[in-house]
């Protein structure tokens, strides 16, 4: 059980767990008090507990905290990253392409 999930410390530790595929939503009680059930227990060699990049609740991250010109910057900072990586992994010969060229703007950048 999960009291007090209006408040934010807790409901971010909900949002975690609802979207964690290991624990079950069963109830909201009062409209406060969250029960959940584990499902399965995380298998630490598939990397569920070592990479907090492979959990759900992760898979998008929050720039909030920074000005409105260098989140902006670092959202899509961050969505190029994630494209590239998910283009590289279905196409494997990109990569080379992308650090070929990404390493030609950064020595260009630097005279």
């Amino acid at each position: 059980m999960l009291d007090d999930i209006p408040i934010p410390a807790v409901s971010c530790v909900f949002r975690f767990m609802q979207a964690d595929p290991h624990w079950r939503l069963d109830a909201i009680l009062e409209n406060r008090t969250a029960v959940f059930s584990l499902i399965n227990e995380p298998m630490i060699e598939q990397g569920d507990l070592t990479d907090w990049t492979k959990q759900p609740f992760n898979a998008h991250w929050d720039f909030g905290f920074a000005p409105l010109p260098l989140r902006a910057r670092l959202i899509l900072s961050s969505e190029a990253a994630r494209f590239r990586e998910m283009v590289s992994l279905r196409y494997p010969g990109l990569r080379r392409v992308w650090r070929s060229v990404l390493g030609t703007v950064i020595a260009s950048g630097r005279k």
